[in-house]
This record gives C-alpha cells, structure tokens and sequence, in this order.
C-alpha cells in the first residue's frame, strides 16, 4: 500500500476534524492480511523501503525493512506474530532473537497485536527488540495527517476486514463448527500443568488445573474445571465446578465463577469474581468449539491444514 497522491487527498477546511479513529480493538479484530498491510503502509510513510513478505501458514508474516537516507546502509526483519499467538510470550521472542541472529544479529520489530507477556517483555529488552502491539499502532496511526490516517482506514477497513485469510491460497476462511466432542466422564479429563510461558488457544476442559510458580499462561478461550491452583500467572476467564486458589505468588487476571474462591497472603486476583449458588452444566458435556477453515474447492495443496482458532 502507498501514500495516496495529492489527488486523492480530501480537501481540509479550517477547523476539520478527523473523522476516523483507529482503536486498539479495531485492530486486534483485523484480517491478519490487512493488519499486514497497514505495517507495511505505515513503513512507507515512515520513509522506509520494505521488501517483500514472507507469509508462513501459521499466518505468521515478516519483511525487511531499509532506510534509503540512511548513512550506512542497514536492515531490521518486522515480524507479526501467528493467528495463535497474538500475545507474544517468552518463546514468541527467543524465537525472533534465533532468527535476527541468522541474518546477522540486525534490529528487529515484533508486531504482536494482543501484547505481550511481562517475561516477553523482558526478554525482549534484554536483547534489543521492539515489541509494537495493536494500543501503540492504534496511537502511530492516530498520530497521522488527516488525510493519511482516513486514507489508511478506509483502505483496512472496506469489505469484510474481520474474516480471516487463509495464508496458503489467499482466499476468505470460513467459520466452521468443530467435531462434536459428546460428552466424557469427569473421570477422564485431564489433569493438566503449566510450568512455562504459554499462550493457550483451544478451549481447555479438565479435572485439575496446576500453574506453577514459574508458569505465566494466557487462555484465550473459556477454561472448565472442577479445580484449579495458582501459583504462578495466569489471565482469562475461569469456570470452576469446585474451588479457585491463589497461592503466595499467584496472580490471575481475568474472570472468575467457582463454587468457592480462596486467595491466600501473597496472591492477588485481579477482575470479576462470582461465587455459584446453583447447579452448573455438567463439565463433562463439553461446548462445541468453532474455528476458521478454508474451505474452498477447488483447494490448494497445505489448504486443508490450515486451522484459526477465535483469539
């Protein structure tokens, strides 16, 4: 995408407002495609020259970028994050640090539209990183002339800028119901761990949940089940059959709904809390997800794999 020319500018009148505003939430809802784009308009207009893109089927996307003014002549790789992992956590950037060391330790911008995790955050000034999510983009772009920001919006936004693209064939996904799951005795659910930093996307439903104390975790989706222990960091929405605790050390950001709520000296519980009365939907019948798929016929070869769970 280019900067419009001075014959597609809007004429301004003295006392013109601006009459779009980009927001943190329009652009967390965004197309990876799109969200793509307005990186690399926002480079041009920054008086970058970006190369091409590199789009990977996890809709994980990177370009160079070069600064033709510059004095001596130097790259930096901009990355945006996979579908799954628009909240960026320790892994997301090790990962970069690998991959702007192979090209010859050069800068490197992590686009990451739902933010990152506080260990991401280090991570990521430790090593020289910037990390840009959708509330700093949200304010460059707001910070605009006029007429480039309206022109930028209506080019991201026009059509069906929400609807996923499917990064092998380039063509609209489509929401789909994923296979009915039935229903599964309390019995055999998992009993699951987290020790790391991790960002979950599938729906979890479980007998235990344990996060440890060097575990910092966001679930994107609704988590089930009958018991769950904090001890490290957590962030998303509870539902508990049984009993929450917050062990010394424990933080969880989010929501909660559990018969009963224990937050120990040391722990902290930072969102909306409610104690359940009645009886709930047995755990054991699970919802049925949904997700993005391509479905189009004829496919192309890698289409079919191609999998977008709701961020």
């Amino acid at each position: 995408m280019q900067s419009p020319d001075a014959s597609e500018d809007p004429v301004l009148n003295e006392g013109a407002v601006l009459t779009v505003c980009w927001t943190e939430e329009l652009l967390r809802n965004l197309d990876w495609k799109r969200l793509l784009e307005v990186v690399r308009a926002l480079s041009v207009y920054s008086g970058y020259e970006p190369g091409s893109t590199a789009i990977e089927p996890t809709g994980a996307a990177q370009f160079f970028i070069e600064d033709p003014k510059a004095r001596q002549k130097g790259r930096a790789l901009v990355r945006l994050a996979p579908w799954s992992r628009w909240m960026a956590t320790v892994d997301c950037v090790t990962g970069f640090v690998e991959t702007l060391a192979a090209e010859g330790q050069i800068p490197g911008i992590y686009i990451a539209p739902a933010g990152s995790t506080p260990g991401a955050q280090t991570a990521a000034r430790s090593r020289g990183i910037q990390l840009l999510d959708a509330r700093l983009l949200a304010a460059r772009l707001n910070e605009l002339p006029q007429e480039y920001s309206e022109y930028f919006h209506d080019r991201t936004v026009s059509g069906v800028a929400t609807v996923p693209t499917c990064p092998i064939c380039f063509r609209p996904m489509t929401s789909a119901e994923e296979p009915d799951p039935g229903k599964v005795n309390v019995d055999d659910l998992p009993d699951l761990r987290y020790a790391t930093q991790d960002i979950v996307g599938e729906p979890i439903h479980a007998r235990r949940i344990e996060v440890l104390q060097s575990g910092e975790v966001h679930f994107l989706r609704e988590v089930r089940a009958q018991d769950v222990v904090v001890n490290g960091v957590v962030k998303g929405d509870f539902v508990c059959d049984r009993s929450l605790l917050l062990n010394p050390g424990g933080v969880l950001y989010g929501s909660v709904a559990a018969r009963s709520v224990l937050v120990r000296p040391g722990g902290a519980l930072n969102g909306e809390t409610r104690i359940l009365q009645g009886p709930l939907e047995p755990i054991a019948k699970l919802a049925r997800p949904w997700a993005w798929r391509c479905e189009h016929t004829p496919s192309q070869p890698g289409c079919e794999k191609v999998v977008f769970h709701p961020h």
